[in-house]
């Protein structure tokens, strides 16, 4: 029994770390900022409303994931 729990806890631990490794890749290369313009483009397109991004849009972590 204790094999299969080692496997098990093995196997978690690969699959947290692949996930954390993806998200520090998709953070380092994406920014989200060169993306503005076809955003408030895409908006315009689909709602009709006219869609101000001002500032930077960055990252968020804490107490949601988003951007």
């Amino acid at each position: 029994m204790s094999r299969i729990l080692r496997f098990f806890v093995i196997g978690l631990l690969s699959v947290a770390l692949v996930v954390v490794l993806c998200v520090g890749v998709v953070v380092t290369i994406f920014d989200p900022n060169d993306y503005k313009e076809q955003i408030q483009s895409e908006v315009k397109s689909q709602t009709g409303s006219d869609l101000l991004l001002e500032g930077e849009i960055s990252y968020t972590v804490f107490p949601t994931i988003g951007l």
